[in-house]
């Protein structure tokens, strides 16, 4: 999934569903996020490499923050739904706000971003929990706060009938705000979990301590326990539509289980204290649940087990297919016989793993796809030349990371120590917050019917149909400009282009309560459980996804829930989303000028339109096949017009405290080419759309910019953020997208118009003489 991306909040995040969000930033807070710079084991089977490959959004998943620490007992409260709206600002207040974030008293030939955000940036600071704040993040509370009322409120009632799922949903939430239920039963589910898998050489041979029944050890059947509640160690199992025939879902696997996720993170010297914070988050995690208050005397020998732990995962991560090759999607896909994986993994028997997986018996001639054939036989080498004490450690570990911060205080504690090192966040969010947001993401199809009922206008979804309509147009009258293609490509460019799929606001079958109350129907929740409601959504969520084998793939399931601030292209089914949550201000507001509407949402919708015609996207068809249907000559030309990008935005640094860093202008092309190109076609639907409505536009009272002025205003502002060192350092090894800053001014500097609109000289730093253009 491409999008938007935004990543602002802890890197480290167990995920709820796949992935999400892109163009604001850092993928699965729901398969989700994203920077998603997370300890591996969290929700999701399914792999960021993939999903960033699967999807482009333009916000990065959303990755939040884990768990407050204090006592919160929560009542259900009888709430009256007129008092849900959004806050709506006055127009004024609205032209205050975007005069307010400017600083005009900077050149905008010379630096457009500090021009169009200075003020802004002056006047904001990063709250607690979270390691980057932008625009995204002050509509997203809206949604929270607005969310939190109806999560609140006592009334379960959907379109007339008692509904099942909203009982369920409210029930998750008030299950994650009873912290006092929560710290009754302190460290038991993690002991539990342990004692399940055997218990832990570590903890000794007291079974009944959790220690280690040696009689129970049998990898492979660790390894099917272990997925079957979500976890992923030593590689990652989805079902998924296939990449080369996407009218059927098919079994597929792909190299995982690095406690950092990103291989990167275990490589140099500025690494250095991330590995060792995460060793002594796993030791203090270990001591303190075999120990309690104890702790410290257990501290010094679970450090020396996790120093091996991490020097396993080091040399793990020296396996990994390079994120460059895993950027290519004609490099990645392997389609074979499952015998054939049969073969390439012999460590674990991965025959018994499917057939315990799926529960029936899957013949040998099945074909799955691999997309890292390369990564599994070099790990068995490495399985066999590691202990088993190691193997096991290691194992447990990942058994414990995704439930960390859904145990007790102190486990939190630790995690928040961990949290300060790689994100340069010393709090967590508050703990209302993380609730919705969970809820959100084990039940998003039910909260996205609460949001669009009692929340977002249904005009909004016409108004949107619209501005995509204007957006499309643009992108395919400007296919004749592109010299660069021979007629055959280009015709087949534009049948694509006419091809793709739009869908604004929410999927419809949510308005069916029969049909949510379904969905949701095996869905086992309590309402003071919510360790034991956690590891169910997770066990549902596999289900739904295993079951969906050999189908068809379902476009109605979406990707992201209907509030999020986000959207996203999905190349196999060939489809740009546009949840609700995203048609607020600064993207769009009815009482805006029209043109800095379209340099919100409408650039939004050109991004998300471009990324089936980036570097990764033109690689599908119209069909969202995998398959070349360019011509030798035009995919040469796209090739060197992308490598100018590339050189482009590696000349951008990235200050992450006692050093800059270069932005990798590979890693970060697909995001690059959709930014660039959805500005120039979001400005030409706002030429097209002033055609037909001569006299509807207006300026902004109180500043004398012009309509196409406003325009570029209008984009830059929905990139106005800051981040901590920390998570910019990750942020750049881990996210696809540019920081805030140059997804701006590296988008500016290649705008003739831009340059025109501003009477910018020539050679100016927001116009030189030499630009870049792939669309």
């Amino acid at each position: 999934m491409k999008s938007l991306g935004n990543n602002s909040h802890t890197p480290y995040q167990p995920l709820e569903t796949d992935e999400q969000i892109e163009m604001n930033g850092m993928d699965d807070s729901s398969e989700r996020d994203v920077v998603g710079v997370e300890l591996r084991g969290t929700d999701s089977p399914t792999v960021p490499r993939k999903a960033d490959r699967a999807h482009r959004c333009m916000m990065a998943i959303t990755v939040t923050s884990l768990v407050l620490l204090v006592s919160v007992s929560l009542a259900l409260v009888l709430c009256s739904y007129d008092t849900l709206a959004l806050p709506h600002s006055t127009a004024n207040a609205e032209h205050a706000r975007i005069i307010d974030a400017m600083n005009t008293s900077v050149n905008p030939c010379e630096d457009f971003y500090e021009y169009a955000c200075g003020g802004w940036r002056s006047t904001h600071e990063i709250p607690p929990g979270n390691s980057k704040w932008n625009t995204f993040n002050i509509v997203e509370m809206e949604n929270k706060n607005a969310m939190k009322k109806l999560l609140e409120c006592e009334e379960i009632i959907y379109k007339g009938k008692e509904s099942s799922s909203y009982r369920k949903t409210k029930d998750y939430y008030s299950a994650c705000m009873d912290t006092t239920s929560i710290e009754l039963r302190g460290a038991e589910p993690l002991m539990d979990l342990v004692k399940k898998f055997g218990g832990w050489p570590l903890f000794g041979d007291d079974i009944s301590s959790g220690g280690w029944n040696q009689s129970s050890y049998n990898l492979t059947k660790m390894v099917i326990a272990a997925h079957k509640i979500r976890v992923s160690p030593f590689f990652a199992m989805w079902v998924g539509s296939d990449d080369r025939n996407s009218s059927r879902n098919i079994l597929q696997f792909e190299q995982y289980g690095l406690g950092l996720q990103f291989p990167e993170m275990y490589e140099g010297s500025t690494m250095a204290p991330i590995l060792e914070g995460y060793k002594v988050l796993g030791a203090k995690t270990a001591a303190y649940l075999h120990k309690g208050a104890e702790w410290e005397s257990f501290y010094h020998t679970a450090l020396e087990r996790f120093e091996n732990i991490v020097n396993f995962e080091i040399e793990m991560s020296k396996l990994y297919v390079p994120k460059s090759e895993m950027q290519d999607p004609t490099l990645t896909y392997h389609k074979m016989l499952l015998k054939e994986f049969v073969d390439l993994f012999p460590n674990i028997d991965i025959s018994m793993y499917v057939n315990e997986m799926f529960g029936e018996e899957i013949p040998l001639t099945e074909e799955v796809v691999v997309y890292t054939p390369t990564y599994f036989p070099k790990f068995s080498n490495l399985l066999k030349k590691t202990s088993n004490e190691t193997l096991i450690d290691y194992f447990m570990w990942q058994l414990l990371q995704p439930f960390l911060t859904f145990v007790s205080q102190p486990f939190e504690d630790i995690f928040r120590e961990f949290q300060a090192v790689i994100s340069g966040t010393h709090e967590l969010l508050p703990r209302w917050q993380r609730c919705v947001d969970m809820t959100d993401s084990a039940f998003g199809f039910a909260t996205g019917a609460m949001f669009v009922e009692n929340i977002l206008p249904d005009s909004i979804n016409e108004q949107a149909f619209h501005m995509i309509q204007e957006v499309k147009s643009a992108f395919i009258d400007a296919l004749p400009q592109n010299q660069w293609m021979d007629n055959l490509t280009r015709e087949r460019a534009r049948e694509k282009a006419e091809a793709v799929v739009d869908r604004v606001g929410h999927p419809e079958w949510i308005e069916n309560p029969s049909l949510l109350d379904n969905y949701y129907k095996a869905a086992n929740i309590t309402s003071n459980n919510y360790f034991a409601n956690y590891m169910n959504m997770r066990i549902f969520n596999l289900n739904q996804m295993l079951d969906e084998r050999g189908k068809a793939p379902n476009s109605s399931k979406w990707d992201m829930t209907p509030a999020a601030v986000n959207a996203y292209y999905n190349p196999s089914h060939n489809q740009i989303v546009f949840p609700s949550g995203i048609f607020q201000p600064p993207f769009y507001d009815i009482q805006m000028p029209m043109a800095m509407n379209f340099g919100g949402i409408g650039m939004v919708m050109g991004h998300e339109l471009t990324h089936g015609f980036d570097n990764q996207g033109r690689k599908y068809d119209k069909e969202g096949n995998l398959q070349e249907w360019w011509e030798p000559d035009a995919a040469a030309n796209f090739m060197l017009r992308s490598h100018c990008m590339v050189d482009q935005y590696e000349r951008y640094t990235v200050d992450i405290g006692d050093t800059d860093i270069h932005v990798d202008g590979n890693f970060t092309l697909a995001e690059n080419i959709a930014d660039n190109a959805g500005l120039i076609i979001g400005y030409a639907a706002y030429q097209n759309w002033r055609e037909s409505h001569p006299l509807e536009d207006t300026s902004l009272p109180g500043l004398s910019l012009n309509p196409d002025q406003l325009y570029f205003l209008g984009f830059a502002q929905i990139w106005c953020s800051f981040e901590t060192p920390e998570h910019a350092h990750l942020a750049v090894l881990s996210d696809p997208h540019a920081p805030d800053r140059y997804r701006v001014i590296g988008s500016i500097s290649n705008s003739p118009e831009f340059a025109s609109a501003f009477s910018c000289n020539a050679g100016t730093h927001m116009n030189p003489r030499h630009k870049c253009k792939v669309w």
